[in-house]
């Protein structure tokens, strides 16, 4: 039978080699067998993503525990499965305070918390760790558009005759691009108008319909 041949059969089956992935009771994974596990069947885009978050975390503790040089993803991934609960988590919630004082987006905050929420899961699921990660991200807050009321401005060009110039008298893709924004915001500002319009309108309709309906009844 080639090494590539399929085995087919109970008794077959209990010839082959254990896999130590299967073996997450007996504790013989490592950090690194699980980071390994943890990049499979993803993208090389997510993975450069995953690695720069993780390194983000590894440079965190390594500084907190004063440690130089800094630590390698496996080596920090080793000092943080060993951790209780308790002290799992206050590791996240310190990692996610310095990250808000570096500055960083929300939404990057919350992809790093999102990597270790991922990692940890599948470290648990495969019996390195007993905890989960429940610490929440960070709230992300929707800019409002405060500029005000647009004025759309056309400007006039002379028409140049043949030979004259490339534009010859069209319009500029800069300027239909101005005033393609301008027509957005106008439908959308008239939108907001038309729904509380119409939310007053039944208002008032209902409070008027309710006082013919009391001088009926009296």
């Amino acid at each position: 039978m080639t090494a590539t041949a399929l085995v087919r059969g109970r008794n077959a089956r209990s010839t082959l080699p254990a896999s130590p992935r299967l073996l997450a009771g007996g504790r013989q994974h490592t950090a690194e067998t699980i980071l390994r596990a943890w990049f499979e069947s993803k993208s090389p885009h997510t993975i450069a993503a995953y690695q720069c978050d993780m390194g983000e975390f590894a440079l965190f503790v390594s500084r907190a525990l004063a440690i130089s040089p800094i630590l390698k993803v496996s080596e920090a991934l080793e000092w943080f499965f060993q951790q209780a609960t308790a002290s799992a988590h206050e590791t996240v919630l310190h990692f996610r305070s310095h990250l808000e004082k570096a500055g960083m987006a929300p939404s990057s905050i919350n992809r790093h918390l999102c990597a270790l929420r991922s990692l940890t899961a599948l470290a648990r699921m495969l019996g390195v760790i007993d905890w989960r990660i429940e610490l929440a991200g960070v709230k992300t807050e929707r800019r409002r558009d405060t500029r005000g009321p647009v004025r759309l401005e056309f400007v006039v060009r002379p028409r140049l005759g043949a030979g004259q110039g490339l534009c010859s008298g069209r319009p500029n893709r800069a300027d239909s691009i101005d005033i393609l924004h301008f027509f957005a915001r106008f439908s959308r500002r008239l939108t907001m108008f038309v729904h509380r319009f119409r939310k007053a309108f039944v208002f008032n309709a209902g409070r008027s319909f309710r006082r013919l309906m009391d001088r009926g009844r009296q």
